[in-house]
């Protein structure tokens, strides 16, 4: 993690082309699927996003990132693949 916004969503420097929109990333303890926006995921669900700058976020809709997952700057996030969600097949 980069930076935490005024949100509490958590910034990392990992380019958003990088990642598999369908995919999970891991981290600290935390497996999060990727969404595209925050209305893919449910009130007070954790999830993972490229943010408008480009760079993959780690937010909860409707609430702090931070504060949920218990994180903060320096944590260690590792993106994985995971089969294609039920609606995608």
């Amino acid at each position: 993690m980069v930076y935490v916004d005024r949100f509490g969503t958590l910034v990392t420097n990992i380019p958003g082309q990088r990642i598999d929109r369908r995919g999970t990333v891991r981290v600290g303890p935390h497996d999060l699927v990727v969404h595209l926006t925050f209305a893919e995921a449910g009130a007070g669900e954790p999830l993972a996003l490229v943010g408008s700058a480009g760079m993959l976020e780690i937010a909860v809709r409707d609430g702090r990132a931070d504060a949920v997952l218990g994180l903060s700057r320096g944590a260690k996030v590792t993106a994985a693949a995971l089969p294609a969600r039920k609606n995608e097949r």
